[in-house]
């Protein structure tokens, strides 16, 4: 295929995902019986955002007209390890390949193995051509690159099996907030779907926040009251209910609503269904933080100037688009440069 006939295979892949509603909504109830994470909701909402951010054409000739050489005349055989957090998390790094004209090897998680075979089926079944450059397997061979997402466990083994091959191995990361305490409750609420998206299991969501010396916790908690439904899902709840048996079990200081835990705490990574915040007495000491911690931090979300850090408006964590690579490592150069 040419370049321009996979711009146009994906494109097709992203106008389906909005029009073929029927279709989408049987695959969706596929996914939520295999994983009871995967909530119609946000199933819907990363498929919507896929569509927009990914799969529209001004999007896709953006990417494109930012690279050379994706016209690729010696596709290579790219082994895809992807993760199943979040409903569709992996596609980036396929659409990636494909555009490339690269070769997908994909090994799809267990939590995630309804989306992406229909993905490649909705392509290839209006562009049968393009069944040459997806393989779905049980076991990755024959490949000459990878991109493998795991957790910090993983990503060890990951390092030693691909030492060999030139490889993405990305491991656990975290988003956090910085607050200035001037934020509106507009602005909070917002932030909201920063922490609470896909019940705070993507590496976008926010699992920190760094607050003013003297910022009132308890005010956030009542703000963030309209999210309170979010525990009637059950093992959300029960995560929360024994996240906040171990906080008391252990004598650890935290605020508990009935959906939320919050506890002070400099760790980037909480449990779920816990915020974790700390307090500031400047905005160098943020910095400091960020930079010392870049490498386990996916992205900021902060009305704040802060150097050195790609700020998103609350809100717009789960929202990237196309050029927000994840880990900050850009995968279509990574490709082309094979």
């Amino acid at each position: 295929m040419t370049l321009q006939e996979r711009i146009e295979a994906l494109v097709f892949l992203g106008k389906d995902m909005q029009e073929s509603k029927e279709a989408w909504s049987q695959v969706i109830l596929q996914a939520k019986h295999k994983n009871p994470w995967f909530t119609v909701e946000n199933c819907e909402q990363s498929i919507q955002a896929i569509a927009e951010n990914y799969l529209s054409e001004q999007v896709l000739t953006n990417v494109v007209n930012t690279y050379n050489a994706l016209e690729n005349t010696a596709p290579k055989r790219i082994g895809v390890v992807a993760a199943g957090n979040i409903p569709l998390v992996g596609i980036h790094d396929i659409i990636s390949c494909f555009l490339s004209g690269n070769i997908s090897i994909i090994k799809a998680s267990e939590k995630d193995a309804v989306f992406i075979p229909y993905c490649i089926q909705r392509i290839t079944t209006k562009y049968p051509v393009a069944k040459t450059y997806f393989e779905i397997v049980e076991r990755l061979e024959n490949f000459d690159a990878v991109i493998a997402t795991g957790s910090n466990n993983t990503s060890r083994y990951f390092e030693y099996y691909f030492k060999n091959y030139p490889h993405i191995i990305r491991k656990n990361r975290n988003a956090l907030a910085v607050l200035s305490g001037k934020e509106s409750e507009e602005e909070l609420l917002a932030l909201g779907l920063d922490i609470f998206g896909f019940f705070g299991l993507g590496c976008r969501n926010v699992s920190m926040a760094f607050v003013p010396r003297g910022y009132d916790m308890a005010k956030l908690m009542n703000v963030l009251e309209p999210f309170a439904e979010i525990a009637y899902h059950n093992k959300y709840k029960n995560n929360l209910d024994y996240n906040a048996a171990i906080y008391l079990l252990n004598k650890e200081a935290h605020l508990i609503s009935d959906f939320l835990v919050m506890r002070e705490s400099d760790s980037l990574s909480s449990r779920i269904a816990c915020l974790h915040y700390s307090y500031y007495d400047s905005l160098t000491e943020v910095e400091s933080y960020l930079e010392k911690n870049s490498e386990k931090i996916q992205c900021v979300v902060s009305q704040l100037p802060l150097k050195n850090a790609n700020c998103f408006a609350f809100g717009q964590a789960q929202s990237p688009s196309f050029l927000d690579f994840a880990d900050n490592v850009d995968t279509l150069e990574f490709l082309q440069n094979l």
